[in-house]
């Protein structure tokens, strides 16, 4: 992997990073390579609990299989995965997360109790 394509791959883990600061993780932060105990589950951030996050920014389209490298434990037992397509400036950038169908049917559950899914779609 070349020297550009690790620091667009860390700005965007920093940038995921911030956004789930700004839901309310206040402690979600990048983790260094050399953090074992991180890297050996797949996980590029920590402070995300349940969620462990692996994050991809490719210019083609990343694959699914970035959800099946994450190794869920005790601490981050939600697999996550976090996709960017950049594939140049004029085309759409594409991000998605993504989760088990198991969960996104649990948090969709979650949304309709809590009277919440006009608040998705900005109601």
């Amino acid at each position: 992997m070349g020297k550009i394509s690790r620091t667009k791959g860390k700005s965007y883990e920093n940038h995921v990073a911030q956004a789930f600061r700004q839901v309310g993780f206040v402690n979600a932060k990048r983790h260094l390579e050399f953090q074992r105990d991180e890297a050996c589950c797949s996980r590029d951030l920590d402070g995300t609990q349940p969620f462990a996050v692996q994050i991809k920014c490719w210019r083609r389209t990343p694959t699914l299989s970035a959800l099946e490298e994450i190794q869920p434990d005790a601490g981050y037992p939600v697999r996550m995965a976090v996709l960017k397509r950049t594939r140049n400036a004029a085309s759409a950038t594409l991000e998605v997360a993504v989760v088990d169908f198991d969960v996104m049917l649990k948090i969709l559950r979650l949304l309709k109790q809590h009277n919440l899914l006009d608040e998705l779609v900005g109601g």
